[in-house]
């Protein structure tokens, strides 16, 4: 589920947790400091998106799983 999106894709900050209430409070806290974010709740619905095309960050949640296919 993707909580926010911004129009603008210079200076996104890049979310992927899989708790809701941390996606929004990283979201608020972004958008606090002036900061474009979009946050996702899976890696694979990260990847799904389209990519950037201006700077950016990603701020993943290290312990989250997900499937690599080869």
């Amino acid at each position: 589920m993707q909580v926010a999106l911004t129009v603008d894709a210079c200076n996104v900050v890049y979310i992927v947790d899989d708790d809701a209430a941390v996606r929004k409070s990283l979201v608020r806290l972004m958008r606090s400091a002036g900061y474009g974010a979009s946050a996702f709740s899976s890696a694979h619905e990260f990847l799904k998106s389209p990519l950037p095309v201006g700077p950016s960050c990603l701020v993943l949640h290290r312990a989250i799983h997900f499937a690599v296919r080869v």
